[in-house]
């Protein structure tokens, strides 16, 4: 990856203007190499589900993520835990908790739940196992449990003591237990929970603790939560079902427009603006169609309402004629500075048979970027530029460059007649993935130009441009990207315009014939990668293909540094 030939000349201070010069490049999608030090891919390399994962600031292992998850290979043992750099690449540190063998729950160990309390310096652990004490009694009943350490990576010890009730917990005794709740109007004998999920409030500092109500001993999965006295101690006087499957709200009166199949399983929240963000996940894990979907309250036991999927309810899935990604969700949310990422679990067998689900269950590490955007009702939803199974940039902080490209002023010409309608699209952050969507693509009836004219020099390093989710729209190539460059070197300062050309879409990796029919696999851009330049003008060429009506462009990510 080399740019322009500078000249070497004589004298100091001199501008030179050098015109066009062909600017050497890297295709990243023309093989299966890439930078990884600039990109990731979802490769599902490492076998796990239900993940969590925290960023770690003091100690040891400050600067690392660490994950926990559920594994088939260890599910009847305990838990492992991984360490990560940049969110995609993880190593196995080793089990990280497992289970004393007198302790209630030895067996089925799901969806560790991991939260740092800053006053103790402890980092707690929930889970759900089964209830081995109990299995005669009842059908199967998993219970809630809770774990500490002092490390993110264990050994985490089984919580045993005197609670905020006075209630003495021992190795036979789990941390929730709707048992202990008798005179709720919640309970049902043989209840059993999973999937718990601590929140502190950021408006209150209250504790929480969201988890799902498992279908055993009833006909669905529901979201349900509890306010916390303090970690080891649910307030059972608070407990409150916040869903119910099928419908907006927990009463039951207007249906969901996507399916959701028996189950809401696998609780996130998220504070932004007064709201609360419940995101959960529906229909079974080993079904295609396995999604992650959202819902709002103005507290954290609600009444929360979901949002539909036409008005982007919808935040992480599949569209069911997709052949490169299934079984979408159980997930957590981790920041990266300001930018926020969903990891999450996809099923490796990328092969469905269509709505019975896969047949599998082995389930891998996943990752993708979450945005916000803004539906016709005015209210702020999560999109997740996913799920992928493309090259994408790597979070800013691992990588150093982030998308500059909303920092520009950004005109279009359409066979050189200037537009103003759908151009706020190439550079909002928002990747239209589904079918159905809030999100929007810039679309054209010809050739296209598009300048992005910033206020200063940045220096940029990589260019994506994003193709249409429709086939029927989506274009062939990038003409040119010229980019008006600003060099200096041995006291003279040289200018000009670095050209790449003819920037062919890989049709083969990002679209699929189902049917007779062409489909577009989510989440494909043209990427070209070079050395970092100087630059404060960038111009894209798009010829709209012959034949064809129109020509949309999804989104335009710049990736640079301040310069």
């Amino acid at each position: 990856m080399i740019i322009c030939v500078l000249f070497a000349v004589s004298g100091c201070n001199s501008q030179y203007d050098l015109g066009i010069v062909d600017l050497k490049y890297y295709a990243q999608e023309k093989d299966d190499y890439y930078n990884n030090n600039l990109f990731y891919r979802n490769d599902l390399l490492d076998s796990c589900a239900d993940p969590d994962v925290i960023y770690v600031t003091e100690g040891e292992y400050a600067g690392w993520y660490i994950a926990y998850a559920t594994s088939d290979e260890v599910s009847n043992k305990g838990f492992l835990c991984w360490k990560s750099k940049d969110l995609s690449n993880w190593e196995v540190v080793g089990a990280c908790f497992v289970p004393d063998k007198n302790s209630w729950g030895t067996q089925n160990l799901w969806a560790p739940g991991v939260i740092y309390d800053q006053q103790s310096k402890l980092y707690y652990m929930y889970y759900s196992a089964t209830n081995v004490s109990m299995l005669d009694e009842y059908k199967q009943p998993k219970f809630l449990g809770l774990a500490y350490s002092t490390s993110p990576v264990g050994p985490f010890v089984q919580y045993t003591g005197t609670n905020a009730d006075g209630v003495e917990i021992g190795l036979g005794d789990p941390i929730f237990n709707i048992e202990y709740a008798k005179d709720s109007p919640y309970y049902k004998k043989g209840t059993s929970f999973i999937d718990a999920y601590p929140f502190i409030d950021p408006e209150s500092g209250d504790l929480y603790l969201f988890m799902c109500r498992n279908r055993n001993v009833h006909t669905t999965n529901i979201i349900s939560a509890v306010k916390m006295k303090d970690w080891a101690t649910p307030d059972y006087s608070t407990y409150t079902e916040l869903t119910k499957v099928g419908y907006t709200t927990v009463d039951g009166t207007t249906p969901t427009e996507r399916s959701e199949v028996e189950i809401n399983e696998a609780p996130c929240v998220i504070y932004r603006n007064g709201l609360y963000y419940l995101t959960m996940s529906i229909n079974n894990t080993q079904m295609p169609e396995y999604a992650v979907i959202q819902a709002t309250a103005t507290s954290p036991l609600g009444p929360y309402t979901k949002i539909q999927e036409s008005d982007g309810g919808v935040v992480l899935g599949i569209d069911l004629d997709w052949d490169n990604v299934l079984c979408t969700g159980s997930h957590d949310f981790v920041q990266d500075g300001n930018d926020l990422w969903i990891v999450y679990h996809q099923d490796r067998n990328r092969a469905s048979e269509g709505l019975g689900g896969t047949g599998q269950n082995d389930r891998a590490f996943a990752l993708d970027k979450v945005t916000w955007a803004t539906n016709d009702d005015g209210v702020e939803v999560l999109k997740t530029i996913g799920p992928t199974s493309a090259l994408q940039p790597l979070p800013s902080g691992v990588s150093g460059y982030k998308n500059l490209a909303s920092q520009a002023k950004v005109t279009v010409k359409v066979d050189n007649k200037k537009t103003t309608q759908g151009v706020d699209d190439l550079t909002d952050g928002l990747v239209r993935m589904h079918e159905i969507d809030v999100i929007g693509e810039f679309s054209a009836s010809g050739n296209v130009t598009i300048t992005l004219q910033f206020d200063k020099y940045i220096n940029a390093r990589s260019i994506l441009i994003y193709n249409s989710k429709f086939y029927d729209k989506s274009f062939y190539a990038v003409n040119n990207i010229d980019m008006y460059f600003q060099k200096t070197y041995q006291g003279a300062t040289y200018t000009g315009i670095a050209r790449v050309s003819n920037l062919y879409f890989d049709f083969e990796k990002h679209s699929q014939i189902l049917n007779g029919m062409e489909i577009m696999r989510p989440g494909g851009a043209v990427i070209v990668e070079f050395n970092d330049l100087l630059t404060n003008k960038i111009i894209i060429t798009i010829a709209c293909p012959t034949g064809q009506e129109t020509v949309n462009v999804n989104e335009i990510v710049v990736l640079g540094k301040e310069a």
